[in-house]
């Protein structure tokens, strides 16, 4: 399951050859309960509460994918997982932005669960506390997600988070895959590449959605089949605005690598 964040030492291993890359609502509500599930401050029976800005139309889907990835933290997790529509979300449909709001019962002092989130998210580049609720402003065009820790009632604690759907949930996801899959470094063209060449990866991911199906596969021994792929698509991609017309040579060039 490619969730970098949860099954990075997994996707290092030599015998590690495919990852499958989760749904970008199932990535952000993971990202918002993997540091309560991990320190044992999740119960095995908790109800989760998932307000979404898009995606609620899969939200069994979504479920099901958030309970299956918990299991690998609480192999006893039995809880129910409700995934719903937001009211009044900053996001319309067909947006790039995920943004989302899990609530669930948790008696910790928010003190300790902002270190707790801190510390788990330490060592992981791309995802980081926010000091309020993140909108989808705050990460368009970016390869992160934000999470931000409040308390809206006595016992209750609610994480929002935010990730650009293109990049976090999907292309920035699959390129931190293949990074680990290959022993490179994580960041490896997720930084700079991704600053400097924004619009060509926008263009790239709305042609691969119509050519690829919803969960994509990354086999690792077909890595040249995969490089000719994109060759192909990046032969495709427009120069979109003045003044990126190194983009081209930038995508022939991560396709070549």
């Amino acid at each position: 399951y490619g969730l970098c964040e949860l099954n990075r030492r997994l996707l290092v291993l030599p015998d590690c050859r495919h990852a499958v890359w989760p749904d970008t609502v199932a990535h952000a509500a993971l990202l918002t309960l993997l540091p309560l599930a991990k320190a044992g401050l999740l119960a095995a029976d908790a109800a989760i509460d998932v307000a979404v800005s898009e995606g609620g139309s899969r939200a069994a889907r979504v479920a099901a994918e958030v309970v299956a990835a918990l299991r690998c933290l609480m192999p006893g997790y039995n809880g129910a997982v409700s995934v719903r529509s937001a009211e009044g979300g900053d996001a319309t449909p067909g947006s790039r932005a995920v943004v989302l709001a899990m609530q669930t019962d948790c008696t910790a002092d928010l003190s300790v669960l902002t270190r707790l989130y801190d510390d788990y998210y330490d060592d992981h580049n791309f995802t980081y506390l926010f000091s309020r609720a993140p909108a989808g402003a705050d990460v368009k065009g970016a390869n992160k997600c934000l999470l931000h820790l409040s308390r809206p009632s006595a016992g209750r604690l609610r994480v929002d988070a935010a990730l650009d759907g293109y990049l976090k949930g999907s292309v920035g996801n699959a390129v931190h895959c293949l990074n680990l899959l290959f022993g490179l470094d994580e960041r490896a063209e997720l930084v700079e590449f991704l600053r400097e060449n924004v619009h060509a990866v926008q263009q790239l991911v709305l042609v691969q959605q119509e050519q690829l199906a919803p969960h994509r596969v990354v086999d690792a021994r077909d890595a040249r089949e995969v490089a000719k792929r994109v060759a192909r698509v990046v032969r495709e991609v427009p120069v979109v605005a003045a003044g990126h017309e190194h983009d081209r040579d930038g995508m022939h060039e991560l396709a070549q690598k």
